[in-house]
């Protein structure tokens, strides 16, 4: 981000007196995309969606998160008043990714959301256009920085706890297993013992 604002600053874009603000803006974008963009690289939801049943409920949330967003950020006056606390009413979709899709699930709405918003509020449609562009720059890193914050620790959540069930479910199964080694090992020298003695009776 300093590099960028003095890049801006060298050639006559940005004036000396707006540097604090830039800079503000520009590691705000950096944070958010850092945010953003990082997770959905190294993270392959094709593996997340195993079934076409998971595949469909995926298709379903993207559908009406975009419908829910051109209606928040568009402009749609689907309600009469615009306050910025609205663009939070996508969140639900960013859990629903979360719980039901995982980290790639949150993920992606999270940038789908991210992407329709930033394009919509350019346009100067939604809650938060009614700003200056350093104002509305800020309110969009704000939302985004929450939405994924929220998306991938409650993504990360419901991961951890799968992986100790999963590893409370090995354990077990291990117990078991080695219940039953005793077990058979218990019976075989209880059938040497009776072979023993009834070849000692036979004597």
């Amino acid at each position: 981000s300093a590099i960028g604002v003095f890049s801006l600053f060298a050639t006559g874009i940005q004036a000396y007196s707006g540097l604090s603000a830039a800079w503000l803006v520009y590691w705000l974008g950096d944070s958010t995309g850092v945010l953003l963009v990082t997770p959905l690289v190294f993270t392959r939801l094709v593996r997340e969606i195993p079934s076409w049943a998971r595949a469909l409920e995926f298709a379903t949330l993207l559908t009406l998160l975009t419908v829910s967003c051109f209606a928040i950020f568009g402009d749609w006056n689907l309600l009469p008043i615009r306050t910025d606390i609205l663009a939070f009413a996508v969140l639900p979709f960013v859990m629903w990714g979360a719980i039901g899709l995982g980290v790639g699930g949150a993920t992606l709405t999270v940038f789908w959301t991210a992407a329709l918003a930033t394009v919509l509020t350019a346009l100067g449609f939604g809650p938060l256009a009614g700003n200056t562009p350093f104002v509305n720059a800020v309110l969009l890193d704000v939302l985004f920085i929450v939405l994924s914050v929220t998306g991938l620790a409650l993504a990360a959540v419901i991961a951890e706890r799968e992986r100790a069930e999963q590893e409370h479910g090995r354990v077990i199964r291990e117990q078991a297993a080695m219940e039953a080694r005793h077990a058979l090992a218990a019976m075989n020298r209880k059938l040497v013992e009776a072979q023993e003695q009834e070849r000692t009776r036979i004597a």
